[in-house]
């Protein structure tokens, strides 16, 4: 089964207390190899549609982070608030969760 580790550091739950919830987002640790290999891959016009922990639907355009403004209006944007609340309550402590490349289904 494929996983990714995310975390929100401390330097961005920092930056968006003095610039706003703009600066948000959540850092890729490490993922699977061939999910990896994949993420390495991306771009802002490169994107994956990512399936975390079997529930929250995000967007990947970025081979380091996982950005607000990546995602659709609606559901993934709230996946993304979410995920980002979640995560910065333990700032830069890694969280890992399965994870299916849903891009291609």
């Amino acid at each position: 089964m494929e996983f990714i580790s995310l975390a929100v550091t401390q330097p961005v739950v920092d930056y968006v207390q003095h610039i706003g919830k703009g600066g948000r987002q959540i850092a890729i640790q490490s993922a699977s190899p061939a999910l990896q290999a994949k993420i390495n891959a991306t771009n802002r016009n490169e994107c994956l549609l990512l399936l975390i922990g079997g529930e929250f639907e995000l967007r990947n355009g970025d081979p380091g982070a996982i950005w607000p403004r990546h995602q659709a209006q609606g559901c993934q944007s709230d996946n993304f608030d979410e995920m980002y609340d979640f995560l910065s309550r333990r700032p830069g402590h890694p969280v890992t969760f399965s994870c299916v490349d849903r891009s291609q289904l």
